[in-house]
């Protein structure tokens, strides 16, 4: 459960981040530190490292990244996939905070202006592609949003049972 790509190296009273995944995923010998005497690595946990998949999906969760690489595809086919009974497919948002990790700390967030929303449109084939190729990053959240109709049909189910209250008291003031 160990973060890879934020280990801090401090070496002579500097801080390093180092990124160990893309040394063993990339081959990246510039992030191939040798350690010295005295060198201090500290890897940090995994747990920051979340996606939520939320709205009209058949198993809504938090996901961890493993390894440091999901695709919205992945994400997606990790909950079950979309609802196609009460999903709109051509509205799925990616909403990513203005946070990212502070450069020693992991965990310490910097936050900018506005978070970034980016938008697929699922109901064509070629959606797929995109989704697989849209890689994710830590505290994304990702929302399916509800097909008109079935917003409209909970709607008037929450009134209906308004109104039947409303008239089961007037009836009961009858008798």
């Amino acid at each position: 459960e160990a973060d890879l790509q934020h280990v801090q190296l401090t070496r002579d009273g500097q801080s390093y981040l180092v990124d160990l995944m893309s040394v063993l995923k990339d081959g990246d010998v510039a992030q191939n530190y040798l350690l010295q005497d005295g060198d201090l690595l500290h890897v940090p946990d995994n747990l920051s490292n979340t996606v939520f998949v939320l709205g009209e999906v058949k198993n809504p969760k938090a996901l961890r990244i493993h390894n440091g690489y999901m695709t919205l595809a992945e994400a997606l086919g990790n909950v079950g996939g979309v609802d196609m009974t009460s999903a709109n497919s051509s509205r799925i948002y990616v909403i990513r905070s203005g946070a990212e990790p502070g450069p020693a700390q992991g965990r310490e967030f910097v936050f900018s202006a506005k978070p970034a929303i980016y938008k697929l449109d699922a109901s064509s084939p070629d959606a797929l592609i995109l989704a697989d190729q849209f890689r994710m990053k830590p505290r994304d959240v990702v929302f399916v949003s509800t097909a008109p109709a079935v917003a409209w049909g909970r709607v008037m189910n929450q009134l209906q049972s308004t109104i039947q209250a409303i008239y089961l008291g007037r009836i009961a003031n009858i008798y």
